[in-house]
């Protein structure tokens, strides 16, 4: 566990929220364990990556799943294609 980037991510925001802003020791502490929270926010930002990937195969897992046929109707002398991935009113 990266505990100093925890531990700057939880500075920042206190500074966010305008506590110890003037503190010189947090201050040397950012700039020292700068490369932590890089770390430690390249750590996070991957893993929300990964989540987005795999919500985006399941989609697209579904899309697979569904047939899409394209629907053929006669009224008449009139034949008229459809397509459920064309025409909206066909869902």
């Amino acid at each position: 566990m990266n505990w100093r980037g925890i531990a700057i991510e939880v500075i920042h925001e206190m500074w966010s929220r305008g506590f110890y802003v003037q503190s010189v020791l947090l201050r040397r502490l950012v700039d020292q364990w700068f490369e932590y929270w890089v770390e430690y926010k390249t750590k996070l930002t991957m893993e929300d990556v990964d989540k987005q990937i795999e919500e985006l195969r399941k989609i697209d897992e579904k899309l697979l799943e569904v047939k899409l046929v394209p629907v053929y109707t006669e009224e008449g002398n009139e034949i008229r294609l459809t397509a459920p991935w064309y025409d909206r009113t066909h869902n």
